[in-house]
């Protein structure tokens, strides 16, 4: 049985000619809604190109959906191709040979197809239909998501007709500048398809605990200690109570000890942390755990800096459902990678972000079960005299959160920058490698153009290419025309180029032909390091091939990552001082 929004995703599909922007929760069929009525408009009349084109913010959640995918195209004879570094070349180039069907890709990979296949890109995509690009709200705010869209633009030069374009999103703040964000370079309007009338039940727990010390010293505790309460709340995400409880603790030992306690008393436990340092500690303190209370080993680990073989494994491992398991993640797995049916999410400190927190909830609660997530808020404790260095602010700031999405319904609006450029230089960088030489005012025609360089005057551009010409990262040639310049082509021939994030991949780590992940830096031979949720000691290290050997070990591992500064939006802020300030006893916390 179709859900609402799907159905009205679907009739706006098939009986529009208009963008389509889908919002509402995790697990909602946002996919299926998309990808059903487009199948059937591309077997009404067959494209003579690549049909559709899926952009994906993640190599795991296109891998996640080419499954899905292929199984909605097992009886209707067209082709689905997944495109990214992981996926081997042999069955691209078959794919390529016969460019037909739907291709799915990351915008990394899209880059690199506009920048060396320029003169096939009008039989790959000449009659490209639709544009799917999931997890709109991951890219929205990013350079990476404007990326996106100056891609669409830059592919519209081989196009007779415009594709229309679906975006999949979480719920979203100020859905209208997303719809406009979608739209960005089209001719079509957007319409809006959510899930406004969708109700869930929530269940949610916090608790509250001052620590002295940081990382664990893993010690027995009692039942009695690691007791809290989870309370039922209501439907349309609203909860009745949540349990706070000040812990004061030596040690943030009772902190691991109720997260073990939780993920023993539920079948599946996704444990969320903000930094790769964070999921390692959990990982390897519930196992300790575990090894000392003699229970099963059920834990694994799940960010970006392991080896896609560890991270499958752990995903596999959650969708079996003939075993217990607990991952915890970064947000590797807040986006819509499907791992089955979650009893619970774990969140260890604030989210950084009301939509995190809402994506981070919706990861439990599927087909009818409540919603459930519970909350660590941690703070250290200090001597200072300043009295600031005493206000709890990551409970201040989970409350907060929790306010802005339960009580006000607020979910952070897209960012648009008016000057971004960091992602002008790329553009202009790959739209001139691309056709190898240009003129100034071609070049220009071309990247201004491209919707997020609207604001940008002819005159700023020009005073912008005189700098790369002094950084010889383009050269003008006799004619008048710009190429790519000698410091220029260090830059873009380094794979790295194709993506607008940066990349902190380092050193691989591996234990003899198995790869375990990457660190971004390497500790001194013969100390230890934690990746996986095990500890690991370096044996030897290979500067040159950038790779790192390594043998399991015993023993409280060094953490190797460092979190950087994070933006935290001016409401979050804001609620965080009226929360301070006003004195009110919200009805969800309980008296201690």
């Amino acid at each position: 049985e179709l859900r609402p929004v799907q159905v009205k995703a679907i009739q706006a599909i098939l009986d529009t000619p208009h963008n389509v922007l889908i919002t509402s929760g995790t697990a909602s069929g946002k996919t299926e809604a998309a990808i059903l009525p487009i199948l059937t408009l591309l077997q009404a009349i067959p494209s003579t190109s690549i049909g559709v084109l899926y952009v994906g913010p993640l190599k795991a959640l296109i891998n996640d959906q080419f499954e899905r995918v292929q199984a909605m195209l097992d009886q209707s004879g067209i082709p689905v191709q997944s495109w990214h570094g992981d996926v081997a070349r042999s069955p691209r180039s078959r794919f390529l040979r016969n460019a037909q069907g739907i291709l799915q890709i990351t915008p990394e990979s899209l880059e690199a197809m506009l920048m060396h296949r320029n003169a096939e890109l009008a039989r790959l995509f000449g009659d490209l239909r639709f544009v799917i690009i999931d997890e709109v709200h991951a890219f929205i705010n990013s350079d990476r998501g404007r990326q996106v869209i100056c891609q669409l633009q830059r592919l519209a030069y081989y196009q007779k007709t415009p594709p229309r374009r679906i975006g999949l999103s979480a719920t979203i703040g100020e859905p209208e500048l997303a719809m406009t964000w979608l739209s960005g370079g089209s001719a079509s309007s957007t319409l809006l398809i959510d899930d406004a009338d969708g109700k869930r039940s929530v269940q949610l727990g916090l608790e509250h605990f001052v620590i002295k010390d940081d990382p664990p010293n893993i010690k027995d505790g009692s039942a009695a200690e690691m007791e809290s309460s989870v309370v039922q709340g209501d439907d349309g995400d609203s909860p009745n109570s949540v349990s706070t409880q000040h812990v004061n603790k030596d040690d943030i030992d009772a902190l691991y000890l109720h997260m073990y306690q939780m993920c023993q008393n539920a079948h599946k436990s996704l444990i969320f942390a903000n930094t790769r340092g964070d999921t390692e500690k959990i990982g390897y303190a519930l196992r300790e755990l575990a090894l000392r209370h003699h229970t099963p080993d059920i834990y694994h680990v799940h960010h970006g800096s392991l080896s896609a073989a560890l991270r499958e494994t752990a995903e596999d491992a959650m969708r079996d459902t003939s075993r217990p398991t607990a991952i915890a993640a970064t947000v590797t797995l807040e986006l819509g990678i499907d791992v089955g049916q979650l009893d619970q999410v774990l969140q260890l400190e604030s989210t950084h972000s009301v939509s995190s927190f809402v994506q981070r909830l919706g990861r439990s609660g599927r087909r009818g079960s409540p919603s459930t997530m519970f909350l660590y808020s941690r703070e250290r404790v200090t001597d200072s005299t300043d009295p600031s260095g005493h206000i709890p602010w990551n409970l201040l700031q989970t409350i907060a959160i929790i306010q802005l999405y339960i009580a006000e319904k607020w979910v952070e609006p897209p960012a648009i920058p008016k000057y971004p450029f960091s992602l002008l230089y790329h553009q202009t960088m790959s739209t001139l490698a691309a056709a190898t030489e240009l003129s100034p005012a071609r070049l220009a025609e071309r990247v201004l153009t491209l919707p997020p360089f609207v604001q940008i005057s002819q005159e700023q551009y020009r005073t912008f290419l005189l700098h790369l010409l002094e950084l010889q990262h383009l050269e003008k040639m006799e004619t008048g025309a710009l190429i790519i310049g000698l410091q220029g082509e260090k830059v873009i021939n380094n794979y790295r180029f194709y993506a607008t994030f940066e990349d902190d991949s380092g050193y691989k780590v591996m234990a003899q032909t198995r790869e375990i992940g990457s660190i971004p830096s390497v500790p001194p031979v013969d100390t230890t390091i934690g990746l996986a949720g095990f500890t690991w000691r370096i044996v030897s290290v290979d500067d040159e091939h950038r790779s790192i050997q390594v043998q399991r070990a015993r023993g409280k591992p060094q953490v190797v990552w460092v979190g950087g500064g994070i933006d935290i939006h001016d409401r979050i802020v804001q609620r965080v001082r009226q929360v301070l300030t006003e004195g009110k006893n919200y009805g969800y916390l309980l008296p201690h």
